[in-house]
């Protein structure tokens, strides 16, 4: 059955950049279908070539050998096209395309895609940021041959935790059925090799499962392991290019004590590249308060220094974070911490040049 939907055509900047009457025009000349859970979209080699438009869900981008083996190459949420490389340069289809979840794609022939392009310069710019966005994107995945098979299945979990996790004091439960054959599949692993890592994870309460539901107890942990390839996998268009700029790997954290003792409130502190806080030295933020451990947590930079993150240090109280306890956070710009009777406001961002 197709639908046209002009408010999801204009989602996407390269349409909207031509204007709501044409995005009118697409949804009707262009109506989407529904794609069920699985259901290829194209296959690589296959020569009917098009533009597709993802309205609504996501994608996955894979490719499979002649013995069934696959490897995941990206995933894709709306609002992005894909096709556009084979359309703009007419090649065949370099990859296979099938639905991550249910999802409303629509297609558009090579020939009007280019005359529409052509007739919309300002269209045709976003679609140069799109290219240009997508292959900083896969410009991470370069480094997937110098990283082990536990960097890359953190990897991917996190990426699904991305699309399909909810928040959850700390931890992250993915809806989306990710099981270990799944992920040996999707890796182009073997599944005792996937099964064994996660294995050892769930002894060192740093994964779990609820039902079909993947639980990430340890954020943190994943986070590290992953980091030389993180946010090479999922790609939507207008997506923050966390991590490959130099604005993002450059940036500085301060803490504020807003809350405190008389000679403490308002004083600030650097992070550096670690900020120990306590009751006790070595810790550089004392906090003089019963309810405070003698080392009760830390905020240090990420091996990038594109994040920062707090972390509880098995305190006797607990840590909290803008009013929730936690064991370990990325660090927003303006997040609120409490600390026994102590608060601190975190400020992140760009370093003076």
């Amino acid at each position: 059955m197709s639908t046209q939907r002009p408010d999801l055509w204009l989602q996407n900047p390269i349409f909207a950049a031509a204007g709501e009457a044409i995005c009118e025009q697409l949804a009707v000349a262009h109506p989407a279908r529904s794609y069920e859970v699985g259901e290829l979209v194209f296959a690589t080699g296959d020569d009917d070539v098009a533009l597709y438009v993802l309205l609504e869900g996501t994608v996955r981008i894979f490719h499979r050998t002649p013995d069934g083996r696959e490897l995941l190459v990206k995933l894709l949420r709306a609002p992005v096209v894909f096709g556009d490389i084979e359309v703009l340069h007419d090649l065949p289809f370099l990859e296979s395309v099938d639905a991550v979840e249910r999802s409303l794609i629509a297609s558009i022939p090579s020939r009007a895609y280019m005359d529409f392009l052509l007739a919309h310069p300002a269209a045709m710019l976003e679609e140069l940021r799109n290219i240009s966005a997508a292959f900083c994107v896969a410009a991470r995945n370069e480094a997937h041959p110098f990283t082990t098979l536990e960097q890359r299945v953190a990897n991917l979990v996190l990426s699904y935790a991305d699309l399909f996790g909810e928040e959850n004091d700390s931890t992250y439960v993915i809806s989306y059925p990710l099981s270990q054959r799944a992920i040996a599949q999707q890796l182009g692993a073997t599944e005792r090799a996937v099964a064994q890592i996660v294995g050892a994870w769930k002894k060192q309460g740093v994964m779990d499962k609820q039902g079909r539901r993947t639980v990430v107890l340890d954020v943190g942990r994943l986070e590290d392991l992953a980091d030389p390839i993180r946010h090479g996998i999922c790609y939507s268009i207008g997506m923050p290019l966390r991590g490959l700029t130099r604005a993002d790997r450059e940036l500085e954290a301060e803490v504020e004590v807003i809350k405190g003792a008389g000679s403490q409130q308002g004083r600030t502190y650097a992070v550096h590249q670690e900020l120990l806080i306590g009751r006790r030295p070595p810790c550089r933020l004392l906090v003089a308060d019963s309810l405070t451990s003698d080392t009760h947590c830390r905020i240090f930079r990420s091996k990038t220094g594109a994040r920062f993150w707090i972390e509880d240090l098995d305190s006797l109280n607990g840590t909290r974070v803008d009013g929730k306890p936690v064991r370990r956070k990325v660090l927003k710009d303006g997040s609120h911490v409490a600390i026994g009777a102590m608060e601190l406001v975190v400020r992140i961002g760009a370093a003076a040049p």
